[in-house]
C-alpha cells in the first residue's frame, strides 16, 4: 500500500509503509509530512507516521484541496 502525491506538475513522490511506519520517498515528500498535521477522518485524532496504515489512509482526506493531492494505491 502506498499514497502517491501529485501537484499540477505531476507526481512528486510516494509515501509507503516501511516497518509499519509511513515514510516519504524523497526529501520533498518527507518535508510535507513533517509540516502537515494529519488527523484521522471522523475522529479528529492526530496521527503520526508511526501509525502506519491509518496514517496512509488519512492522507487523501487531509490533503484534499491543498496544492497537492494524495491517491491511495493498494
Amino acid at each position: 500500500m502506498q499514497v502517491v502525491l501529485k501537484t499540477w506538475q505531476g507526481t512528486q513522490g510516494e509515501v509507503r509503509l516501511e516497518g509499519g511506519r509511513a515514510v516519504g520517498s524523497n526529501a520533498r515528500t518527507r518535508r510535507l509530512l513533517e509540516q502537515t498535521e494529519i488527523t484521522e477522518p471522523d475522529t479528529l485524532n492526530t496521527l503520526e507516521p508511526s501509525d502506519g496504515e491509518r496514517y496512509l489512509r488519512a492522507l487523501p482526506a487531509n490533503l484534499s484541496g491543498m496544492y497537492a493531492t494524495a491517491d491511495l494505491v493498494p
